[in-house]
């Protein structure tokens, strides 16, 4: 598939190797031809991007997404304006609005780094010759001027579970290169050196 304004990466089939990873969701439709504008999760858009997405509310099984092939993707100042095969009515578009939009990060590739790459790292906190965990990274939040990695914090971090308890913390940290020491993606770990009074890192450090 060609897309006609972007360079796009063809995407395999959801399988049971697919890890889907969130990449927005569906704002609302664009004009009358189909159109929808995503709000992407992160302020950096994926290059090259996919082309078959996945759809559905927050809290579908990942056997009940609906697959959406990209037909056309232009970009809009508030994000893409894409065109998904069979959608070529305004009423056919309004169908999918508010609905999260998943990529099959196994079937991505890119010479660039990406923020979903180090979803689930450990975080540590480097402080002089001290280095301590903090938790690990749950999800991204996007500012117009700079991504945050949302960090759990844990009691017991060794003791990492496919859940986290509800007593858990959350820290937010600028994903800035001035703050990281080291990404270590075999360990699936990263180390940050935070400025003095960093809020939040003192009171959940473990």
């Amino acid at each position: 598939m060609e897309l006609k304004e972007n360079n796009v990466v063809v995407s395999k089939s959801l399988t049971t190797k697919a890890k889907l990873i969130p990449l927005g969701f569906v704002q609302s439709a664009h004009g009358l031809k189909g159109e929808v504008l995503i709000v992407l999760d992160s302020g950096e858009p994926l290059e090259p991007f996919p082309t078959t997405l996945y759809a559905g509310q927050k809290s579908s099984l990942e056997k009940d997404l609906q697959t959406l092939e990209i037909e056309n993707i232009r970009w809009a100042q508030k994000g893409p304006l894409i065109q998904f095969q069979g959608y070529h009515q305004r009423s056919q578009a309004e169908s999918l609005k508010g609905l999260t939009l998943y990529f099959d990060s196994e079937a991505f590739q890119s010479e660039q780094f990406h923020l979903f790459e180090v979803l689930g790292f450990l975080v540590q906190i480097q402080k002089g010759k001290t280095v301590k965990n903090l938790g690990y990274v749950s999800h991204f939040i996007s500012h117009s001027h700079q991504d945050l990695l949302a960090v759990k914090c844990t009691d017991d971090i060794k003791s990492k579970k496919e859940t986290f308890k509800k007593h858990e913390k959350q820290v937010e940290i600028p994903f800035v290169a001035s703050y990281i020491q080291n990404i270590d993606f075999k360990a699936k770990k990263m180390i940050l050196k935070l400025p003095e009074g960093f809020p939040g890192i003192d009171d959940y450090e473990v």
